[in-house]
Protein backbone atom coordinates (compact mmCIF):
# COMPACT_ATOMS: atom_id res chain seq x y z
CA UNK A 1 0.00 0.00 0.00
CA UNK A 2 2.96 2.65 0.70
CA UNK A 3 4.32 2.04 -2.61
CA UNK A 4 1.01 2.69 -4.38
CA UNK A 5 0.55 6.04 -2.00
CA UNK A 6 4.37 7.10 -3.48
CA UNK A 7 3.32 7.92 -6.70
CA UNK A 8 0.19 9.92 -5.70
CA UNK A 9 2.00 12.00 -2.72
CA UNK A 10 4.84 12.99 -5.44
CA UNK A 11 2.08 13.98 -8.28
CA UNK A 12 0.32 15.93 -5.54
CA UNK A 13 3.49 17.64 -4.61
CA UNK A 14 4.06 18.44 -7.80
CA UNK A 15 0.50 20.21 -8.37
CA UNK A 16 1.57 21.58 -5.34
CA UNK A 17 4.38 23.75 -6.86
CA UNK A 18 2.71 24.24 -10.45
CA UNK A 19 -0.18 26.18 -8.55
CA UNK A 20 2.24 28.04 -6.19
CA UNK A 21 4.99 29.06 -8.35
CA UNK A 22 2.50 29.80 -11.73
CA UNK A 23 3.53 33.20 -11.70
CA UNK A 24 7.23 31.85 -12.27
CA UNK A 25 6.63 30.01 -14.44
CA UNK A 26 4.54 31.76 -16.55
CA UNK A 27 6.67 34.44 -16.39
CA UNK A 28 9.34 31.85 -17.59
CA UNK A 29 7.68 30.78 -20.52
CA UNK A 30 7.67 34.59 -21.74
CA UNK A 31 11.42 35.20 -21.40
CA UNK A 32 12.23 32.03 -23.13
CA UNK A 33 9.43 32.40 -25.73
CA UNK A 34 10.44 35.30 -26.68
CA UNK A 35 7.07 37.21 -25.78
CA UNK A 36 8.50 39.30 -23.50
CA UNK A 37 11.93 41.17 -24.32
CA UNK A 38 14.12 40.92 -21.09
CA UNK A 39 17.18 41.89 -22.81
CA UNK A 40 19.19 44.78 -20.58
CA UNK A 41 18.95 48.19 -21.20
CA UNK A 42 21.98 50.32 -20.29
CA UNK A 43 20.99 52.77 -17.52
CA UNK A 44 22.77 55.67 -15.96
CA UNK A 45 22.14 58.74 -14.31
CA UNK A 46 22.13 61.63 -16.81
CA UNK A 47 25.36 64.17 -16.58
CA UNK A 48 24.83 67.72 -17.60
CA UNK A 49 27.48 69.66 -19.69
CA UNK A 50 27.35 73.43 -19.74
CA UNK A 51 26.45 75.00 -22.56
CA UNK A 52 29.01 77.11 -24.14
CA UNK A 53 28.96 81.17 -25.49
CA UNK A 54 26.27 83.22 -24.84
CA UNK A 55 22.28 81.74 -24.69
CA UNK A 56 18.94 82.81 -25.30
CA UNK A 57 16.37 81.02 -23.00
CA UNK A 58 12.58 79.88 -24.74
CA UNK A 59 9.44 79.36 -23.62
CA UNK A 60 7.09 76.50 -25.02
CA UNK A 61 3.93 76.79 -22.86
CA UNK A 62 4.99 75.90 -19.13
CA UNK A 63 8.36 74.11 -20.52
CA UNK A 64 11.83 76.65 -20.60
CA UNK A 65 14.70 75.76 -21.81
CA UNK A 66 17.94 77.67 -23.46
CA UNK A 67 19.52 77.00 -26.35
CA UNK A 68 23.16 78.40 -28.19
CA UNK A 69 22.63 82.27 -29.27
CA UNK A 70 23.76 81.79 -32.91
CA UNK A 71 20.90 78.69 -33.21
CA UNK A 72 18.43 79.52 -35.89
CA UNK A 73 14.68 79.40 -34.08
CA UNK A 74 11.63 77.95 -36.17
CA UNK A 75 8.41 78.33 -33.70
CA UNK A 76 6.31 76.64 -35.32
CA UNK A 77 3.36 79.42 -34.64
CA UNK A 78 2.64 83.07 -33.68
CA UNK A 79 1.90 82.67 -29.95
CA UNK A 80 5.50 79.60 -29.71
CA UNK A 81 3.23 77.10 -27.83
CA UNK A 82 3.08 74.72 -30.75
CA UNK A 83 6.85 73.89 -30.21
CA UNK A 84 9.95 74.59 -32.11
CA UNK A 85 12.47 73.51 -34.56
CA UNK A 86 15.61 74.70 -33.54
CA UNK A 87 19.37 73.81 -35.35
CA UNK A 88 23.14 74.60 -34.64
CA UNK A 89 25.77 73.04 -36.25
CA UNK A 90 25.14 69.72 -37.45
CA UNK A 91 22.39 69.13 -34.81
CA UNK A 92 18.66 69.67 -35.13
CA UNK A 93 16.25 70.14 -32.21
CA UNK A 94 12.31 69.59 -32.11
CA UNK A 95 10.67 70.46 -28.71
CA UNK A 96 7.39 69.76 -29.35
CA UNK A 97 4.08 71.44 -26.44
CA UNK A 98 4.08 69.79 -23.39
CA UNK A 99 0.70 67.92 -22.60
CA UNK A 100 -0.86 69.47 -19.35
CA UNK A 101 -3.57 68.00 -16.96
CA UNK A 102 -2.67 64.16 -18.15
CA UNK A 103 -3.85 61.34 -16.26
CA UNK A 104 -0.42 60.65 -13.89
CA UNK A 105 -1.30 56.50 -14.01
CA UNK A 106 -2.68 56.22 -18.07
CA UNK A 107 0.62 54.65 -19.06
CA UNK A 108 -0.24 52.01 -15.88
CA UNK A 109 -4.04 51.18 -16.40
CA UNK A 110 -3.97 46.86 -16.20
CA UNK A 111 -1.20 47.00 -14.28
CA UNK A 112 -1.49 47.04 -10.49
CA UNK A 113 2.11 46.13 -8.97
CA UNK A 114 2.73 49.28 -11.00
CA UNK A 115 0.91 51.79 -9.11
CA UNK A 116 2.93 54.44 -7.84
CA UNK A 117 3.69 53.96 -4.07
CA UNK A 118 3.13 56.71 -1.14
CA UNK A 119 6.15 59.11 -1.55
CA UNK A 120 7.23 57.60 -4.67
CA UNK A 121 8.73 59.72 -7.08
CA UNK A 122 7.36 59.23 -10.84
CA UNK A 123 11.29 59.23 -12.05
CA UNK A 124 12.14 56.18 -10.09
CA UNK A 125 9.44 54.34 -10.79
CA UNK A 126 10.56 54.53 -14.83
CA UNK A 127 13.98 53.93 -13.99
CA UNK A 128 12.97 51.11 -11.91
CA UNK A 129 10.64 49.95 -15.11
CA UNK A 130 13.68 50.67 -17.62
CA UNK A 131 16.40 48.90 -15.22
CA UNK A 132 14.54 45.89 -15.09
CA UNK A 133 15.23 42.72 -16.89
CA UNK A 134 15.50 39.20 -17.31
CA UNK A 135 18.69 38.81 -14.76
CA UNK A 136 16.43 39.84 -12.47
CA UNK A 137 13.96 36.33 -12.65
CA UNK A 138 14.31 33.47 -10.25
CA UNK A 139 12.16 30.59 -9.30
CA UNK A 140 13.18 31.25 -5.22
CA UNK A 141 11.15 34.92 -6.26
CA UNK A 142 7.16 35.15 -4.19
CA UNK A 143 4.75 35.35 -6.89
CA UNK A 144 4.33 38.82 -6.34
CA UNK A 145 7.77 39.78 -7.18
CA UNK A 146 7.12 37.85 -10.38
CA UNK A 147 4.14 39.68 -11.49
CA UNK A 148 6.07 43.14 -10.52
CA UNK A 149 8.55 41.82 -12.89
CA UNK A 150 6.22 40.78 -15.98
CA UNK A 151 4.69 44.04 -15.77
CA UNK A 152 7.86 45.93 -15.65
CA UNK A 153 9.11 44.60 -18.47
CA UNK A 154 5.46 44.40 -20.45
CA UNK A 155 5.60 48.64 -19.97
CA UNK A 156 9.36 48.91 -20.66
CA UNK A 157 9.50 49.11 -24.34
CA UNK A 158 6.47 51.92 -24.24
CA UNK A 159 8.83 53.83 -21.93
CA UNK A 160 12.12 52.89 -23.70
CA UNK A 161 11.39 53.14 -27.48
CA UNK A 162 13.66 50.97 -28.30
CA UNK A 163 16.51 52.37 -26.60
CA UNK A 164 19.75 50.56 -25.57
CA UNK A 165 21.05 53.01 -23.22
CA UNK A 166 19.09 55.49 -20.85
CA UNK A 167 20.05 58.40 -18.64
CA UNK A 168 18.40 59.55 -15.83
CA UNK A 169 17.47 62.84 -15.71
CA UNK A 170 15.91 64.53 -11.86
CA UNK A 171 15.67 68.11 -11.68
CA UNK A 172 14.29 70.32 -9.68
CA UNK A 173 10.78 70.82 -11.66
CA UNK A 174 11.25 68.62 -14.62
CA UNK A 175 12.35 64.98 -14.62
CA UNK A 176 12.85 62.40 -17.47
CA UNK A 177 14.73 59.73 -19.52
CA UNK A 178 16.94 60.15 -22.04
CA UNK A 179 16.66 57.55 -24.77
CA UNK A 180 19.93 57.47 -26.87
CA UNK A 181 20.04 55.40 -30.10
CA UNK A 182 16.03 54.67 -30.63
CA UNK A 183 15.04 52.73 -33.36
CA UNK A 184 15.33 54.52 -35.91
CA UNK A 185 19.40 55.01 -35.67
CA UNK A 186 22.25 55.77 -33.02
CA UNK A 187 22.31 59.70 -34.19
CA UNK A 188 18.99 60.14 -32.84
CA UNK A 189 18.34 61.02 -28.81
CA UNK A 190 14.79 62.09 -27.10
CA UNK A 191 13.78 63.34 -23.88
CA UNK A 192 10.62 61.66 -22.72
CA UNK A 193 10.32 64.06 -19.59
CA UNK A 194 7.29 64.77 -17.30
CA UNK A 195 7.01 66.97 -14.11
CA UNK A 196 7.17 66.09 -10.78
CA UNK A 197 3.67 64.72 -10.29
CA UNK A 198 3.47 63.20 -13.76
CA UNK A 199 0.48 65.68 -14.95
CA UNK A 200 2.80 67.70 -17.51
CA UNK A 201 4.23 65.14 -20.15
CA UNK A 202 6.39 66.34 -23.45
CA UNK A 203 8.52 65.23 -25.77
CA UNK A 204 12.05 66.19 -27.36
CA UNK A 205 14.12 65.31 -30.08
CA UNK A 206 17.63 65.18 -31.48
CA UNK A 207 19.20 64.48 -34.49
CA UNK A 208 22.57 64.82 -35.39
CA UNK A 209 23.75 65.05 -39.02
CA UNK A 210 27.01 63.26 -37.95
CA UNK A 211 27.47 62.84 -34.13
CA UNK A 212 30.23 64.28 -32.40
CA UNK A 213 31.23 65.26 -28.85
CA UNK A 214 30.12 68.98 -29.01
CA UNK A 215 26.93 67.98 -30.45
CA UNK A 216 26.19 65.66 -27.71
CA UNK A 217 27.31 68.30 -25.58
CA UNK A 218 25.12 70.96 -26.79
CA UNK A 219 22.48 68.17 -26.30
CA UNK A 220 23.32 67.60 -22.58
CA UNK A 221 23.32 71.36 -22.65
CA UNK A 222 19.74 72.33 -23.68
CA UNK A 223 18.34 69.20 -21.51
CA UNK A 224 20.11 70.22 -18.24
CA UNK A 225 18.26 73.63 -18.82
CA UNK A 226 15.19 72.41 -19.43
CA UNK A 227 12.67 73.49 -16.40
CA UNK A 228 8.89 74.23 -16.15
CA UNK A 229 7.81 77.44 -15.16
CA UNK A 230 4.01 79.29 -14.77
CA UNK A 231 2.75 81.20 -18.05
Amino acid sequence: MCRCLVPGVVLAVVALLGITKAPQIQLDAALSSGELDGRPIQVADFVPAPLVGQTVRLRCGPLVFDVPACAEVQAWEPDQTAGYLIMVGGLRCRILPPRVDMDPEHEYLGYPMLARLPGQQEIDRQAAICAADAGDFSYRMSGAEAELLRERLEVRPVLCLGARRIEILRGPSVSGLVLFGPCINRSCVAFSYFSADNRIQGLAFFKMDNPCDDDLCRIRGILGSFGLEAD
